[in-house]
């Protein structure tokens, strides 16, 4: 079956981020075996919808619950938890809002 090939833990590390609990269910069908503690973390890393447009209180929108977390598992082994921190060169690089943000000055005529 192709999908043996594509996802095969005892090879290849998997990593999974913020996912459903209905997505986790899915993944206990294929090779992927997780923990009743490996799905609470992956499901508890996923984003809400009612958290996706709170900001703070400069206006630029707050860092969703979960970001940056990962479960790296291979094959039958406990998952290992990570964290990734985006530096700030990195941030700004990756910023897709900047240009709105220019565009909205220019039109107020601010040149900060």
């Amino acid at each position: 079956m192709m999908t043996d090939r594509f996802v095969h833990p005892s090879r290849h590390p998997i990593r999974l981020f913020g996912l459903a609990k209905t997505d986790l269910h899915a993944l206990d069908a294929t090779a992927i075996s997780l923990s009743d503690v490996e799905h609470q973390a992956v499901a508890g890393w996923r984003t809400l919808r009612s958290f996706r447009a709170r900001r703070r209180n400069s206006g630029r929108p707050k860092t969703p619950p979960g970001a940056g977390n990962a479960l790296i598992k291979v094959a039958k082994a406990p998952g290992i938890p990570v964290h990734v921190v985006a530096t700030p060169e990195e941030l700004e690089l990756h910023d897709t809002n900047q240009r709105w943000r220019t565009n909205a000055r220019e039109q107020r005529g601010d040149n900060r």
